[in-house]
């Protein structure tokens, strides 16, 4: 059978095809991850807490401990250690599944306070959307303990500390409709109470 070539005058039309072909496939995908993203959002939505836990280097804390522990070395601490913002439904959970992010003579996590509210996810999202506008630096690490590369700790100083974090969720709790009065402090970690007083007073 004998074969045809296409006409010249056809081709540019084919390819024009072609290129709305693959930007509507393109566009298929695109709100088929938009689906997905919803759903897991939907699902992980509802009442819980939100919480935040700092990461300090043991290394940090022997430096601290072997100084005059004066107002120059409890900055230089603060300076040092990360926090971050997170969402959970079952705190004593949580807490157990950041045991494995601590790792002996290397890092330790030092819970800080929680706040109770209704949209969990919703309100720890748009925390971090406000931190990240308002400058914070994430330091992306593989974690000592469990290697993960974590992505929602910030260094200290990039969010003004424990206060400035806590500025930002109750900005966001009254911008929800959710309570900026219902914060809760973690009790002060056996043999870590000097770190923990030193962190919440940033």
């Amino acid at each position: 059978m004998p074969t045809h070539s296409v006409p010249s005058s056809v081709r540019p039309m084919q390819r024009r095809l072609r290129l709305f072909r693959s930007i509507s496939n393109f566009h298929a995908k695109i709100a088929g991850l938009v689906a997905k993203a919803k759903a897991r959002a939907y699902k992980m939505e509802g009442p819980g807490l939100l919480y935040s836990v700092a990461c300090v280097a043991e290394a940090d804390v022997v430096e601290y401990r072997r100084s005059a522990r004066d107002a120059a070395a409890k900055k230089r601490l603060c300076d040092a250690v990360n926090l971050k913002a997170g969402h959970t439904k079952n705190m004593r959970r949580r807490q157990s599944q950041y045991k494995r992010c601590d790792a002996r003579g290397i890092q330790r996590h030092i819970w800080l306070c929680n706040y109770p509210v209704q949209r969990r996810y919703c309100v720890e999202r748009l925390t971090h959307l406000n931190v990240l506008d308002g400058g914070g630096v994430r330091p992306i690490v593989q974690c000592s303990g469990c290697g993960v590369h974590h992505h929602e700790f910030y260094t200290c100083p990039s969010i003004r500390g424990l206060s400035g974090l806590h500025q930002t969720i109750t900005g966001v709790l009254a911008s929800t409709g959710e309570r900026t009065d219902g914060r809760v402090f973690f009790p002060p970690p056996s043999g870590a109470e000097d770190i923990y007083n030193i962190i919440l007073s940033s």
